[in-house]
């Protein structure tokens, strides 16, 4: 059978699911056999018990409800929230070894992190041009009398990220699945392929564990091929905590920037050196490590059998009637593909490239950059009305801000987190603690380096060019020709040879 002949995909959440007790009239060596005949049979033909099992929730009752009611084991609170569906926008798939943290923090980022960027500029915005209007007073010491946009700006992007009601369709398995009555459990579970069927794309939270799971690995094979790799999506489990993470710390940085003492002397920048630094080289570490569990994943997939893969129920040694995981899984995969080797191919080559080149070339891609990246812009507003009101609105001082926010947010700041991957995966190799920290050290000062060197260059184009709006368009093209240089040079670790 072709491996395009692929028709049905089944959800990872099953192996921590039990169907209904036996009745006890019912023989102990005639049921099991039995059950799990109807269970192959369901999910074989995607078909759903009925109509009501299949069910979607909205994106903000997660982000609301779900943490909370989680963490205090009410999921089934989560089920009512839920509602019937006859088509789903997104299926999420995910380990359960994996920190619902993490998961909260990437959903945040995935799925309000845009609008919560547009709204706090917008708010940025207003506040930079009633600041120039007079409205708003000084807020601060000159040359930076304006310091309104930044913390304005920070404050609408929390509050959107947090608030906002995005009414996508999602299919989350601890509130589509009953997790309290055992009957609607079970039914959710091998009504899995006609769920996943009616799903319009998948979103992958991935973890090194992920691929370890059987229900995951075949879930994920199953999409790819009953779909296209264009309606999938990989996150990383420290995509959302480091971009979120990101755009607080800059704006933390430009706080400290004002609270701090002695302002320009050798104490401040001790100051501001002894905080920041200890956070960026963390912040250095972690992708120094994400890199090394993506080259290990690749690798493990390269050589991918299933008896790596593990299952709950065979981890529990069968203490229930529920069919084993791995026997329902190995019939079905009979059924769709043909041999196990074929679905093992399947893994090694096709799933393995998609899921590498999501995870190593478009985590952290240009787009994400700049949303992790965006209280850098609002910084430049409060640089820009502070300037504007201090040479009365002058044209060449107007072109010369829009200028120099432009090259440092759309290109050199890009371009500088790009040269951190580089370096994070050209040194992810293990090593000592203490060579561990001082690589990681060393990646944070090759950054700041580089925007030195970006500093200087800035500052001698002042003083070669007397017109400041010309030296500020020349500074842009550089910085321009500087980004497109670091993204097409390395546009991203190859995996998949």
């Amino acid at each position: 059978m072709p491996l395009d002949g692929l028709q049905v995909c089944v959800g990872s959440s099953y192996e921590d699911c039990n169907p209904p007790e036996p009745k006890p009239e019912q023989g102990d060596e005639v049921v099991p056999k039995e059950f799990e005949e109807q269970c192959i049979g369901l999910i074989s033909r995607m078909e759903a018990t009925q109509p009501r099992v299949i069910r979607l929730i909205r994106v903000f009752r997660v982000l609301q409800h779900g943490l909370w009611y989680g963490m205090r084991g009410r999921q089934d609170i989560m089920h009512d929230r839920s509602e019937e569906a006859s088509e789903i926008d997104e299926f999420w798939s995910h380990s359960w070894q994996t920190s619902a943290w993490l998961k909260y923090m990437n959903i945040l980022f995935l799925y309000n992190g845009f609008i919560a960027c547009v709204v706090g500029t917008l708010v940025a915005s207003v506040s930079f041009t009633l600041y120039i209007l007079g409205v708003l007073p000084e807020f601060g010491e000159p040359p930076l009398s304006c310091r309104w946009c930044t913390p304005l700006g920070t404050a609408a992007y929390l509050l959107t990220l947090l608030l906002c009601e995005r009414r996508a369709g999602v299919f989350l398995d601890i509130a589509c699945i009953h997790q309290k009555d055992q009957r609607l459990k079970f039914e959710g579970v091998v009504s899995m392929g006609a769920i996943l069927k009616r799903s319009k794309s998948m979103l992958v939270f991935w973890d090194p564990t992920y691929m370890t799971r059987l229900w995951c690995v075949f879930e994920l094979s199953a999409f790819l091929h009953m779909h296209s790799a264009g309606g999938l999506r990989v996150c990383p489990q420290l995509l959302g905590p480091v971009l979120l993470g990101l755009n607080l710390g800059l704006s933390v940085f430009n706080v400290l920037d004002q609270l701090l003492p002695h302002h320009g002397s050798w104490i401040y920048y001790t100051l501001l050196a002894a905080t920041c630094f200890p956070c960026l080289t963390l912040l250095t570490y972690a992708c120094r490590v994400y890199y090394r569990t993506v080259e290990m994943m690749s690798e493990h997939m390269r050589r991918f059998s299933m008896q790596q893969t593990t299952s709950s129920c065979c981890e529990r040694n069968h203490v229930d009637i529920s069919p084993c995981d791995r026997t329902t899984i190995l019939r079905c995969i009979d059924a769709w593909l043909g041999s196990i080797d074929a679905f093992e191919k399947l893994v090694q080559t096709d799933v393995r490239e998609a899921l590498s080149h999501q995870l190593a070339s478009k985590a952290f891609s240009y787009r994400r950059l700049l949303l992790g990246s965006m209280a850098v812009l609002w910084v430049f507003m409060d640089i820009s009305a502070s300037d504007l009101k201090l040479r009365d609105m002058r044209a060449d001082s107007i072109v010369q801000n829009l200028t120099r926010a432009g090259a440092y947010y759309f290109a050199l700041v890009p371009s500088v987190f790009q040269l951190v991957l580089w370096l994070c995966y050209k040194l992810r190799h293990p090593c000592s603690i203490q060579l561990e920290i001082l690589l990681s050290m060393a990646v944070v000062a090759a950054a700041v380096f580089a925007l030195l060197i970006a500093f200087v260059v800035e500052v001698l184009l002042w003083l070669l060019v007397v017109n400041a709006a010309v030296s500020s368009f020349i500074f842009l093209v550089l910085c321009c020709i500087g980004a497109v240089l670091s993204f097409r040079c390395w546009p991203g670790p190859k995996l998949d040879g």
